[in-house]
């Protein structure tokens, strides 16, 4: 079914319990800490349900990666309604040309890969080549720590976009003799694990992979931590990354140490004074999960339930609805019979010549073409009120089905 939806609602999480290797001792996972966390990152969604500060591609990016299936479970439609607020926000960020750093890139190209959308292809947007473009001007202003390279590189990595050679030596060079980087623990976890999913690359060699296993394992203190609960967490998700063999370090007292730093309310970081930072950062190590994304932890597209279609024939009947649960101003459908290589923009004027319910005005933007007022509700930027198509693999106006 093809839907167009205005829509602002809540997300919520299902996780797992432990990862382990057959050949080495089990670290274990503790599914009430986690759990726990989850809670506390649902309670703190704002009015429009996404998260402040432009945290939600963030949030939501964790809650994935803590349960790669909390999208597709059917018995949930809200966490795809979820998933459509912080769609919003995105292409918000488009509309109005707000400047978005590389590492800000960096996530919402990995929110969007976690959450089975292609980046490249975001409602016309590549936030790929976007990424690819920031990598060739760094150092800049904003972009100017191997911490943030090495996001932009794990990110591009998840997209598998080639990497040039030049590019994994910078953040090789940036590698002391010690082993350390210039910003610590912190830098040298988040190099890891760009290194870890870049690793097939001739340029990366096993002893790359070694000076940073040691380097972060010989920063493990008595009680298991590597300092606070974000350089703990980052320490711990890179090792795991790289399978750092675990008679190397500690990942049983570790991942303790790091539940001993939850709060009663289930967050972390209170005392940082970035209790939603660390609580991100912590939800995903303490399930052992990393930044780097399985490919395939995203199910095939089920054409089926959205198409109802037969090859032998010319035509296919779409159901096209019109939703807006914000103002309540119109709740529509109608079913149409088109040709299979309709684009929805055709469905959409079809649709308005058989019923005046469905009239619209679009413009033409950088990306696209987008809509202005459908159904006499108009978008407005200021209220951060867009209309946006429900099916994300279809994405542009001008996409044939």
């Amino acid at each position: 079914m093809w839907k167009v939806v205005l829509t602002i609602i809540c997300v919520t999480a299902t996780v797992r319990l432990c990862w382990a290797k057959s050949d080495l001792p089990t670290c274990a996972f503790d599914e009430g800490v986690y759990l726990k966390t989850i809670a506390w990152m649902e309670s703190q969604r704002h009015a429009e349900w996404g998260w402040e500060k432009g945290f939600t591609p963030r949030a939501i990016l964790a809650l994935q990666m803590v349960n790669s299936s909390w999208l597709h479970e059917e018995s949930d439609l809200t966490r795809q309604l979820s998933l459509k607020q912080m769609n919003i926000e995105i292409l918000s960020g488009q509309l109005q040309n707000k400047t978005i750093t590389p590492v800000q890139l960096a996530y919402i190209t990995n929110a969007l890969i976690f959450s089975c959308q292609d980046p490249r292809d975001f409602h016309g947007v590549n936030f790929v080549d976007k990424l690819v473009n920031a990598l060739a001007l760094y150092p800049n202003e904003g972009f100017s720590n191997l911490f943030q390279y090495g996001m932009v590189l794990l990110a591009l990595c998840n997209s598998n976009e080639p990497v040039d050679e030049e590019y994994i030596s910078t953040l090789l060079e940036g590698q002391r003799k010690d082993g350390s980087y210039m910003f610590g623990s912190d830098e040298a976890s988040m190099a890891l694990m760009a290194l870890a999913c870049l690793q097939d690359n001739q340029t990366i060699t096993t002893s790359n992979i070694q000076s940073h296993i040691n380097y972060l394992a010989q920063g493990q203190r008595e009680d298991g931590s590597f300092g606070n609960e974000i350089s703990t967490a980052l320490n711990i998700m890179a090792l795991i990354a790289a399978k750092a063999p675990f008679n190397k370090w500690n990942c049983q007292s570790a991942v303790t140490a790091l539940q001993n730093m939850l709060h009663p309310d289930g967050s972390f970081g209170k005392d940082l004074g970035i209790p939603l930072f660390a609580t991100i950062e912590a939800m995903s190590a303490l399930n052992g999960q990393t930044y780097i994304h399985d490919n395939t932890a995203c199910p095939e597209p089920d054409i089926g339930t959205t198409i109802s279609t037969t090859p032998s024939v010319e035509n296919i009947t779409v159901t096209y609805s019109v939703l807006d649960p914000i103002g309540h101003h119109v709740n529509a459908s109608i079913y149409l019979s088109v040709p299979a290589n309709s684009t929805v923009y055709d469905i959409m004027v079809y649709a308005a010549e058989l019923d005046s319910t469905f009239r619209f005005e679009t413009k033409e933007a950088s990306f696209g073409r987008y809509v202005t007022e459908l159904a006499g509700v108009n978008f407005d930027a200021a209220k951060g009120t867009y209309w946006i198509l429900a099916d994300s693999h279809v994405g542009m106006l001008n996409k044939t089905l």
